[in-house]
């Protein structure tokens, strides 16, 4: 045996005894003296590589021969094979039972593999089977959801497109005042656009019920129609109160907004008859109204010899003339005065109407100008109020509202036009200028700007005819001749008091709007009165005279101002400070005279003696000390029949 075959057979025992046969079996052929050195080096090599064995180390300690304990180990080893063979036979018939159920159990474990194998070709075509219901599943659902959709789209279309009998009942018999009519026309309004629709995408469906559904509509816009037009007739009535149709068609304003969206023709044949019987009933109602009420207007009024510098003698004379002397005075009192006529501003701003044949008594024009416009602002509030939720023409609610009241508009601003330029009160004037900045700021806070050009128009009017009229009086005071006038004295003069007052009530009422043309024109007044002063003192024959003139007029001047409250306004009507330096001046220049005059020897040593007490030179009134005791004597004696004097 080699070397190689000798280390194949020991790496392949895994028992260290079998290494030690296979070695002693090795040794028994080795021929060391044969083999030369290669031998030996073999040997000692292979003795190295197995020297760490443990029986290999017991041998070689103990100095036992190899080959000896090789032919023990194989001798073991046979005794080892006997025995098991003999076991073997023993249990022989154990092992036979043992094959056989092994065959058995190979048979069994074959016929579990055929069924196995069977079982698994059928969950895969289980598995086949599950994939398809699912498939078939996926698909059924998704046909259920599409029908179900499509019935719902269908029923949605069906129940929009189909008429019931209850709604063709009421839309032919119901009252059209009664609840179920409304709800079946806002029903109706509803298919009729659904139609338009479906028309529109082509749907055949809408020509099954095109026919019912358009008869419907012809029937309801029919009875709308006449129950508007009833209702518009109402105002054609005599002492008919207009807000109960208007009311009730306000109730119903979804009846036109249907004609608008159904029926255009038929909503413009409302709206133009509503324009044309409404503006005619309020043409004729103001028309009527106004003509009455201004006969309660005096019938005296102011003419144009009503005037500041006019001859206030002669006015008496041309009433007496005339046998009106008691009515003339009632009516111009407050010609050039305001006694209680701004009170038209503040607490009779929203009396009642004056009813023309209710009253009894006259008006100034101021008075009647109140009435018909409060008349009128309230009106037409109402009535834009009205078209503007009623009609629902948004801009266009302007246009509608021109078309009804422009006959009336133009009947008043005419008739106003001409009032004012005939007349002559100022005062008057000016407070219609502020009862239109009233009646305009109370449209305002109402949410209504209707008559924004109508109010222009009439300013247009009022105020050059005010300017015209105070450029009437400037020119009578700067124009009037003092010898022409009646005969007067150092008393305050009626033009002076006419001024006072006039001033103050024209810019009382100006306080409440204020305006700089009236300032402007007050102005110039007071120039031309002052002036006009100068030339009345000046036709006295003594300075004392003139200076008493002065002073009781600029006195009466200021009195009346204050009284007026013109003073406390900061307006300028002539300038109260200017006044009162005039009054200031004119009664320091007064005492002057007077004492002058009476006390002449006591005025010049007063001036004489003042500058040296003022510089401090007593020593030279030493100088004086003579002459004093002559006045004090000669003032002692004479000063009581000066003061009788």
């Amino acid at each position: 045996m080699s070397v190689e075959r000798l280390e194949l057979e020991v790496g392949e025992v895994e028992d260290p005894d079998d290494i030690l046969a296979a070695l002693g079996q090795d040794l028994e052929g080795l021929d060391i003296t044969s083999q030369g050195d290669e031998v030996l080096e073999q040997a000692a090599e292979y003795m190295e590589k197995h020297m760490d064995d443990s029986l290999i180390q017991q041998a070689v300690t103990q100095g036992m021969d190899l080959r000896e304990y090789a032919s023990q180990i194989k001798r073991d080893l046979r005794k080892e094979e006997n025995q098991t063979l003999t076991q073997y036979t023993k249990e022989g018939v154990k092992m036979a039972r043992l094959y056989l159920e092994i065959c058995d159990c190979d048979d069994v474990l074959k016929n579990m593999e055929q069924m196995l194998s069977t079982f698994q070709l059928n969950l895969s075509s289980i598995s086949s089977e599950i994939d398809y219901l699912q498939e078939a599943s996926t698909s059924m659902s998704q046909k259920l959801k599409n029908r179900q959709e499509v019935a719902s789209e269908l029923g949605q279309v069906v129940e929009r497109l189909a008429v019931p009998e209850q709604m063709i009942k009421h839309i032919l018999e119901t009252s059209l005042q009664e609840e179920a009519f409304s709800d079946s026309l806002v029903e109706l309004s509803s298919k009729i656009d659904y139609l338009k629709e479906l028309e529109f995408l082509g749907a055949l469906a809408a020509h099954d019920v095109r026919t019912v559904v358009e008869k419907l509509r012809l029937k309801a816009v029919s009875r709308i129609r006449e129950w508007i037009f009833d209702k518009i007739y109402q105002f054609r009535k005599p002492l008919t109160n207009y807000q109960v149709p208007q009311n009730a068609l306000l109730k119903f304003k979804n009846f036109n907004e249907f004609l608008m969206a159904h029926s255009r023709e038929t909503a413009v044949q409302v709206r133009e008859e509503y324009i044309g019987t409404v503006g005619k009933v309020y043409f004729s109602y103001f028309k009527e109204y106004y003509s009455k009420v201004h006969k309660l207007e005096f019938e005296e009024k102011s003419t144009k010899d009503d005037v500041i510098a006019g001859d206030e003698v002669a006015g008496r004379r041309t009433a007496n003339l005339f046998g009106s002397n008691k009515h003339h005075l009632t009516n111009k009192s407050t010609v050039f005065t305001l006694g209680g006529r701004d009170e038209i501003l503040t607490t009779k701003f929203e009396d009642p109407l004056i009813i023309p044949h209710a009253q009894q008594r006259r008006f100034t024009y101021e008075a009647l100008f109140r009435t018909t416009h409060f008349s009128l602002t309230d009106t037409c509030c109402r009535e834009f109020l009205f078209l503007q939720d009623f009609f629902q023409l948004g801009k266009g609610t302007q246009e509608l509202f021109n078309s009804i009241f422009d006959r009336t508009l133009n009947f008043i601003n005419n008739n106003v036009e001409t009032s004012v330029n005939a007349s002559f009160d100022s005062i008057g004037l000016l407070l219609c200028i502020n009862l239109i900045h009233r009646y305009n700021h109370m449209m305002e806070k109402r949410g209504v700007d209707a008559l924004g050009i109508y109010w222009f128009k009439l300013l247009e009017v009022l105020w050059p005819r005010f300017l015209t009229i105070i450029e009437l009086n400037v020119s009578s005071v700067q124009n009037a001749d003092p010898q022409k006038l009646s005969h007067f004295d150092t008393r305050p003069h009626y033009v002076t008091r006419r001024y006072a007052e006039f001033s103050a009530a024209i810019v009382s009422i100006n306080s409440n709007h204020p305006d700089a043309r009236v300032d402007s024109a007050l102005c110039d007044l007071q120039v031309v009165l002052q002036n006009f002063m100068l030339q009345l003192a000046g036709e006295f024959l003594t300075r004392k005279d003139q200076l008493v003139f002065l002073i009781n007029n600029y006195d009466m001047m200021l009195s009346v101002l204050n009284e007026r409250g013109v003073g406390e306004t900061g307006a300028s009507v002539g300038d109260v400070k200017s006044f009162q330096l005039l009054l200031d001046k004119n009664t320091v220049e007064f005492v002057e005279h007077t004492l002058q005059t009476a006390f002449k020897e006591i005025v010049m040593f007063v001036k004489e003696v003042e500058p040296l007490v003022e510089t401090g030179n007593m020593d030279k009134m030493n100088f004086y000390e003579a002459n004093i005791r002559k006045i004090a004597k000669n003032f002692s004696q004479n000063w009581k029949k000066i003061e009788d004097r």
